[in-house]
């Protein structure tokens, strides 16, 4: 199950799904999304809940891809297998934020992904010389209607990074992408 906006169930339908089942022939991986947010995550939560509490052997849900608050809600009713240890790519983790979740200890219970962050990109064939701050972009969009845009606040954190930092940061640099 995938919690976020749509580019999560596309991860878990274009790239996860074939990788396990190439991984483990003859077994299908079937993601089933459940929104962006909190609310997508909580619905998961709901979901391990009831079956946690069913007492049955064997649960509809294997592995879920969900946002920080769904450690802190699992945290006292033991919902969570430890294996990330086992992961080669546990090394890699240098983020605290990975191994501390909201309060709840992280580590060895997760495989952290990746963190909100807010990126410009751009093609290089039609933009020459990128903005690097907020207020630069504020220029380019002057010089430059219809030609900006971005996801949102309701197409998944980045879009609200993106937000926050054009209101309270504009001085702050952001990162630009080809």
């Amino acid at each position: 199950m995938t919690a976020g906006d749509v580019n999560m169930l596309a991860l878990g339908q274009n790239v996860l799904g074939p990788a396990f089942s190439q991984k483990y022939p003859g077994v299908s991986l079937m993601t089933v999304h459940t929104g962006p947010g909190d609310a997508g995550s909580r619905l998961i939560f709901e979901k391990i809940s009831a079956e946690a509490e069913s007492k049955k052997e064997t649960w509809d849900v294997d592995v879920a891809m969900v946002h920080q608050i769904f450690l802190k809600w699992a945290e006292g009713k033991d919902l969570l297998l430890p294996y990330a240890k086992e992961l080669s790519t546990w090394k890699y983790v240098t983020s605290p934020f990975a191994k501390n979740s909201l309060g709840v200890p992280a580590e060895g219970y997760v495989m952290p992904m990746f963190q909100s962050q807010t990126a410009l990109a751009y093609n290089p064939d039609y933009v020459k010389d990128p903005p690097k701050s907020y207020a630069e972009l504020v220029e380019w969009v002057k010089k430059n209607p219809r030609k900006f845009g971005y996801n949102g606040i309701k197409g998944g954190m980045s879009g609200v990074a993106f937000t926050v930092g054009w209101s309270t940061g504009r001085q702050a640099s952001i990162t630009s992408m080809r």
